[in-house]
């Protein structure tokens, strides 16, 4: 599943803004490969969302504007110089009481976007394990059923086995049964090679 992205996106300085963290912070961690981003010449974005489940930590975007307002001054928060140490969650400064309204609008179609965002990427994860387990399952089916084909051709060998009695006595049955069996269990390792190399996607 492929649907086109949605929810918040920003640079650098902004990411930093929604995790409350240093713009440094949020370097190293493009820098490490630890969170998506898109490049176009030396501009860097990040889809807030597909960062957040990356880390493992998703948060509302939009909760910052009411606690905010309600416990500190504006432009007071402090921002992190570590992504993991717990943050304040902050977001652009508000504005005046007039400009609330416009305020609470932005941030409920930030949130929304991201909301819908995450429920993408959730579904999307959830349907490639869903692919991964239905491929395993396809390889186990096919390796018992080689496996069963082995067992069912003993019933098979019982011509062998009668005419290397008569002709080599107890020797030549046990010689001829573990030629047999050696065949057999080659054919159920081979089996097992295969569900094995299946199950990794066939790398090796």
């Amino acid at each position: 599943m492929n649907g086109a992205s949605t929810g918040p996106v920003g640079n650098q300085a902004a990411y930093a803004k929604h995790r409350g963290v240093t713009r440094q912070a949020i370097s190293k961690l493009v820098k490490s490969g630890k969170i998506p981003f898109t490049q176009t010449g030396s501009r860097i974005e990040i889809n807030f969302a597909q960062a957040d489940k990356a880390l493992g930590q998703t948060i509302d975007p939009s909760r910052a504007l009411a606690a905010q307002s309600a416990s500190q001054p504006i432009g007071k928060s402090e921002p992190k110089d570590d992504l993991f140490d717990q943050p304040t969650v902050t977001t652009a400064d508000v504005g005046q009481s007039g400009e609330q309204g416009t305020d609470y609008q932005q941030h409920r179609a930030a949130r929304e976007g991201y909301n819908a965002e995450i429920a993408r990427l959730d579904l999307e994860e959830r349907l490639g394990r869903l692919v991964d387990k239905q491929d395993v399952e396809e390889s186990m089916v096919t390796a018992g059923r080689h496996i069963r084909q082995g067992l069912d051709a003993i019933p098979g060998w019982s011509d062998e086995i009668d005419a290397a009695a008569r002709n080599g006595g107890v020797n030549a049955v046990r010689a001829l049964l573990k030629e047999k069996v050696r065949g057999l269990e080659e054919m159920i390792a081979d089996s097992l090679v295969v569900l094995a190399d299946d199950d990794s996607g066939g790398q090796t």
